[in-house]
């Protein structure tokens, strides 16, 4: 009993750790990323807005926004599974 508690104190640090990864490389990603297209995120993720309101907002197009939005969402996903893709088993070739 003692040594599951002890593996899933191991495996909650690890997660810890993981997700501090994360936050690190989602704000260098978002920091280095165009000023409207962050701002695009912001609105649509934290502040829950409308691709009409963002737009509206920033004086930009629908369409813009959504374009921002999904460029910008790609960009994270894309390097959250390239820092994943180590840790994933892989399957047996055949």
């Amino acid at each position: 009993m003692a040594e599951f508690a002890v593996e899933a104190d191991a495996g909650r640090l690890n997660l810890a750790e993981r997700a501090d990864a994360l936050r690190v490389l989602t704000s260098a990603l978002v920091s280095s990323m165009p000023r409207e297209r962050r701002a695009v995120l912001a609105l649509a993720i934290v502040q829950k807005l409308s691709y009409r309101d963002i737009a509206l907002r920033l004086g930009i197009g629908e369409d813009a926004a959504k374009l921002h939005l999904r460029d910008g969402l790609a960009v994270m996903h894309r390097a959250v599974v390239m820092q994943a893709a180590p840790r994933l088993p892989q399957e047996p070739s055949g």
